[in-house]
């Protein structure tokens, strides 16, 4: 489900929670490659990446100034585009903050 609403990272969080789902986590190559057939690329969409101090999914000592999927998964699958990948709430679009390679 997408929202052509432009809303901030918590306001999507909560929309997209309260519809029983949550935001986008690209944990893996087919995941990034459904997102890149159904999402438009010519908008901004949020993902559900966090700096890992702020998730309180997680131990928050274990953190280092990394990011964390907002279930507390770690980003261990990453396609991003070199230097895109900044501790900031994780947005895809096509040239800002955090860039997927679409």
């Amino acid at each position: 489900m997408t929202s052509d609403i432009r809303q901030s990272f918590l306001s999507s969080q909560g929309w997209c929670e309260r519809g029983g789902g949550h935001l986008a986590f690209i944990l893996n190559d087919e995941t990034q490659q459904f997102l890149q057939k159904h999402l438009d690329p010519e908008k901004e969409w949020w993902l559900g990446l966090a700096p890992a101090a702020l998730n309180l999914t997680i131990d928050s000592a274990a953190t280092d100034g990394s990011l964390a999927w907002l279930d507390g998964s770690d980003v261990s699958y990453s396609n991003w585009i070199l230097g895109d990948l900044l501790p900031v709430m994780g947005r895809m679009q096509q040239y800002n903050v955090v860039r997927v390679n679409l």
